[in-house]
């Protein structure tokens, strides 16, 4: 579906006013040229996030990627908000500034994984463990179709970045952090069944999805066992999974620490494979550095720069360094 871009968008009511119009034919959300700044939204102020905008758009950002989870007030939430979540006026207010600025918008939401940022343990019934809701619950789908539909229609957007990273019990570590005594790890048929859910779904209208890569790639594969975020170790994870899925889902391949310059690894296996992919860094220079070159090299340079909770800790210094640093590697 041909949708127009536009660099202000303004939907209230039914009513979509599109403000400049900036390219015509697909708009996907994802561009040749993706440079997009990531930030949680849990405990953030507008005028925060506004600042943070201001930033991205004078270091020649393109994209803003906010996750959302328990931090938006939402009427659609299912879970229980965070006393200090940002009312939906004060969202909406943010998309239009963030589009007004000349970025494109893109929500983060927590599905499947990390159901403590989404269901928050409010309705156990159609939860697979503690921190999985169960794809076999057909009204787990009600609940989630219900709020994509509050988000599509109160901001319009092209894209959606759906989570799916770190299935809790994929190793000792996350299932003593992530899962009650006795619980089972989400199999990857179930898994592999919800992504193709909101695939289609989106779909449907017009709107192309990303997703975390790290349960897609395994340490057991060629290149990948000293590397980081590499969390498709249970059984049908991996390359299992990763060859099974639609490739026009965007892949945002995270790594963070430890790149090394003639970094081999996950990015080539997703590449090979048919995926489009984006670079996710953070806050080392050096691996950003390496990370960046290494992708320049293979694909488009499509980069992803997360800043996680320094912005709620108010580390403008460190905020600004990362910031300002990522686009310089990014444009040179």
């Amino acid at each position: 579906m041909d949708r127009p871009m536009c660099i202000g968008r303004i939907v209230r009511a039914g009513l979509l006013i599109c403000l400049g119009l900036l390219a015509s034919g697909s708009a996907i959300g994802i561009q040749s040229e993706f440079l997009g700044l990531h930030f949680v939204a849990r405990g953030v102020k507008l005028d925060k996030a506004k600042r943070l905008v201001d930033l991205a758009r004078v270091n020649g950002y393109t994209h803003i990627v906010v996750q959302l989870a328990d931090a938006v007030a939402l009427d659609e939430f299912p879970g229980e908000l965070r006393a200090d979540a940002i009312s939906k006026s004060d969202f909406l207010e943010l998309v239009d500034y963030i589009r007004f600025s000349g970025l494109e918008f893109i929500p983060e939401i927590k599905l499947l994984t990390h159901q403590e940022k989404f269901f928050k343990n409010s309705q156990l019934d159609l939860m697979y463990n503690k921190s999985t809701y169960d794809p076999n619950n057909d009204q787990v789908y009600k609940i989630v179709y219900n709020y994509l539909d509050e988000l599509i229609h109160a901001t319009d957007p092209s894209f959606i970045h759906i989570g799916h990273d770190e299935v809790a019990g994929l190793s000792i570590k996350f299932r003593e952090k992530w899962l009650y005594a006795g619980e089972r790890v989400l199999p990857s048929d179930l898994f592999y069944s919800d992504v193709l859910k909101i695939y289609d779904y989106l779909q449907n209208k017009g709107i192309r999805i990303g997703m975390w890569g790290d349960m897609l790639i395994s340490p057991k594969e060629k290149s990948l066992s000293e590397l980081q975020a590499v969390h498709g170790i249970p059984q049908g994870y991996g390359p299992s999974l990763r060859k099974r899925l639609p490739r026009d889902i965007v892949i945002f391949d995270w790594h963070y620490k430890g790149i090394k310059k003639q970094f081999v690894g996950s990015l080539d296996l997703f590449l090979g494979d048919g995926y489009e992919v984006i670079a996710s860094v953070w806050d080392d220079r050096k691996s950003t550095e390496n990370f960046v070159g290494y992708i320049k090299e293979r694909s488009k340079p499509r980069v992803l720069v997360t800043l996680w909770y320094h912005l709620q800790h108010e580390n403008w210094d460190l905020i600004e360094s990362i910031v300002e640093n990522s686009a310089e590697i990014y444009r040179n």
